[in-house]
């Protein structure tokens, strides 16, 4: 008798020691999950195999807690199993979704569009085709775009570079910037996103300047900024467009854009990036709007920032602008402050990059 309740004592620690295995072994796997979808979306190419051996896992536990107990619990299973069915079916829809469009005219976009075409382009959709204000014509390459040149093919590259990366440690955070930066750099563009961009650009057709290419990440100019961490380019030669939209893809792996998104926790699957693709139009001057105070967002007053030609400059926070702070009462100014006279502007020119140019003697910024 003594011999046998040994034994059968034994026998259910041995399964509960495997009960426990199974158990961690489902934990580790679900956490690995876990960290690749703050990385990706759920594609079934992706979380397939994981989804597969968690459940089986799973079944195991259940297994092994009917032989520890004796009795068999039909209603564990039954959750189970619906469990995997809703998974199953949940993946199977994120996988054959409808591919979303690769590129979209200004035209088209407005406030519902964010999450296709990031913030920036989202307002100034809005800005066109709502208030009707003058936007220079463009394009948008989408977030599904980005999706198939970076995200899918290089997600879990970008989880290992980042993954326990020390924000302290700014020599690391540095070659961390520069592995991905080149990574993107290397890799050919997909044909289809390459097709996308320079059909849209010769449907704009030949314009007086070149093409402005500015990011639009999604939650930009949301609840988060992103204010001078992503690359623009100005006055890009259409024949050079694929290669500037590269360009400023990379621009996401900045170290300043990187630093950000991992201090604040934004996972990157939150903030994928579209481009905009704008003309340049021959700007006399050029500025940011506040719609409101930056010290004091309870004041009722705008704040615009100008600078002589184009302002490119403001934006990377290379120049000192102009300051006007103007009373949303009122249609005139009620406080300004002007920054010391400007001797020279930033302007573009046909077929070439921008260029730094003296003021004319007629467009003195006194007379702006």
């Amino acid at each position: 008798m003594a011999a046998s309740a040994e034994l059968r004592l034994r026998q259910k620690y041995h399964t509960f020691r495997k009960l426990l295995s199974f158990n961690n072994e489902c934990l580790e796997l679900m956490a690995g999950l876990q960290e690749d979808l703050q990385f990706v979306s759920p594609r079934r190419e992706v979380v397939g195999k994981p989804v597969v051996a968690i459940f089986q896992k799973a079944q195991r536990i259940v297994e092994e807690l009917a032989t520890l107990t004796g009795k068999r619990e039909p209603a564990l299973t039954r959750v189970l199993d619906a469990q995997r069915k809703a998974v199953e079916i949940y993946i199977a829809k994120e996988t054959e979704q409808t591919t979303s469009r690769l590129a979209v005219s200004l035209s088209q976009v407005g406030s519902s569009s964010v999450v296709e075409v990031g913030g920036k382009a989202a307002a100034l959709g809005e800005i066109r085709n709502r208030l009707g204000l003058p936007v220079p014509d463009g394009f948008v390459l989408t977030t599904e775009a980005y999706r198939q040149f970076c995200g899918m093919p290089f997600w879990s590259s970008i989880r290992d570079a980042v993954r326990d990366c020390d924000l302290a440690d700014l020599e690391a955070l540095q070659k961390i910037s520069a592995s991905l930066t080149d990574m993107v750099m290397a890799a050919p563009v997909p044909r289809a996103v390459e097709v996308a961009i320079s059909e849209r650009v010769r449907i704009m057709g030949k314009g007086e300047y070149g093409l402005a290419v500015r990011s639009s990440a999604v939650g930009e100019g949301g609840t988060r900024t992103f204010a001078g961490q992503f690359l623009s380019l100005i006055n890009v030669p259409p024949a050079q467009a694929v290669d500037a939209y590269k360009r400023v893809v990379a621009g996401r792996f900045s170290e300043q854009a990187l630093s950000y998104r991992l201090s604040t926790g934004l996972p990157e699957i939150e903030s994928p990036m579209a481009v905009l693709f704008l003309r340049v139009v021959k700007a006399r001057a050029a500025g940011v709007l506040y719609t409101r105070d930056p010290r004091d967002r309870k004041r009722d007053v705008c704040w615009v920032t100008s600078t002589p030609g184009l302002g490119i400059d403001i934006a990377s926070g290379q120049l000192t602008p102009d300051l006007f702070i103007v009373a949303r009462s009122r249609p005139i100014p009620s406080w300004s402050q002007t920054s010391r006279r400007k001797k020279r502007r930033l302007c573009s020119r046909r077929k070439e990059a921008c260029r730094t140019s003296r003021w004319p003697p007629r467009m003195a910024p006194g007379r702006v």
